[in-house]
């Protein structure tokens, strides 16, 4: 019992820091550029070969790997930093019970 009374008071003593808020969803968006920039490389190299060995003539723009990129950052941050927001308001002991 003590030692839940411990986590508990860590908890709140963390929540009051409010350097916390800056943090929280900081994972999800760096998480998100390199798995954009990872598969912008895998589309390039993908095209590349494609067109090397003349299966297909293929070329990669620019607007496109803008495109891609966007895409890709708008779905991860959406995705990864409304859960981490909404996870960081909700009361400890609650968020415990409810597991």
């Amino acid at each position: 019992m003590d030692n839940s009374l411990n986590i508990i008071k860590e908890v709140e003593n963390y929540k009051t820091l409010d350097w916390y808020k800056t943090y929280r969803g900081q994972a999800a968006i760096i998480l998100t550029f390199i798995g954009g920039f990872i598969g912008i490389l895998l589309g390039a190299l993908i095209a590349f070969i494609m067109s090397y060995f003349d299966i297909i003539q293929t070329s990669v723009s620019i607007f496109s790997v803008f495109l891609a990129f966007g895409v890709s950052a708008i779905i991860g941050i959406v995705f990864g930093y409304y859960p981490a927001r909404r996870a960081a308001k909700l009361n400890p002991i609650d968020a415990l019970r409810y597991e």
